[in-house]
């Protein structure tokens, strides 16, 4: 008899809002992960869909860290076998955008969370700056 797999499958994905949400459930389920990274995840716009993406998935937890929009806009860590949440950053540095059309300016505020799986394993996710790549470095340092 073969040793049992102690691989874990781990998928991240941007969730962009959830801006299609039937196709991102769909993707989602047929990478079948252990452990789920997803970003941009926007509880205003689809409240339901972590609940939704977890059960699809046969996650038996979900952990949230909306860093940004009073708490209901970050990044989110779901896992098939027991997790613990251990740690949410916000993270240093971020590109300022806007003008007049945005009616000001503002910095784009980026997040870390972090899980123990019972195995040990600590997972971390994050969406770092996507324009700026001195931002990102100051991001990945955390100062």
């Amino acid at each position: 008899m073969g040793n049992a797999s102690t691989a874990t499958r781990v998928v991240t994905y941007n969730v962009q809002r959830w801006k299609r949400l039937d196709a991102i459930v769909e993707t989602l389920v047929q990478t079948s992960p252990d452990v789920l990274c997803l970003h941009e995840v926007c509880a205003t716009t689809a409240p339901d869909a972590l609940d939704r993406v977890a059960d699809a998935c046969g996650m038996a937890n979900a952990h949230f860290f909306g860093h940004v929009r009073e708490g209901r806009y970050g990044n989110a860590i779901l896992t098939r076998r027991p997790s613990t949440l251990e740690a949410e950053w916000r993270l240093a540095g971020g590109s300022t955008i806007g003008g007049v059309a945005m009616s000001g300016t503002h910095r784009i505020v980026r997040g870390a969370l972090v899980v123990a799986l019972d195995s040990g394993v600590h997972v971390a996710c994050t969406h770092l700056d996507h324009i700026s790549e001195d931002e990102r470095r100051t991001q990945a340092r955390g100062s």
